[in-house]
């Protein structure tokens, strides 16, 4: 079942070390394409938007993967307004 959090509590659990990034992946949802970002580029962007106004504009949605037991994070799904899916 999928459950929303925050940026906010995002960063918080890695900067804990809770949750440990192993890929980040963006979907073009027009352009069907998908290319890969480094997790480290990843937590200095996140690191940055939780310091902005616009942190809490962002819907983040995960849920628990049984067959990888895996947490899967992403944002923009949900939106019909936006063009990527952040994975």
């Amino acid at each position: 079942m999928r459950k929303r959090t925050t940026t906010r509590q995002l960063q918080q659990v890695i900067t804990d070390k809770l949750l440990h990034i192993e890929k980040v992946e963006i979907y073009y949802k027009s352009t069907r394409q998908t290319d890969v970002i480094s997790a480290d580029v990843f937590q200095e962007n996140l690191d940055f938007l939780c310091k902005t106004i616009f942190a809490d504009a962002i819907g983040w949605h995960y849920e628990y993967d049984i067959k990888s037991k895996q947490y899967i994070i992403e944002c923009g799904r949900m939106n019909g307004d936006v063009d990527f899916i952040f994975i």
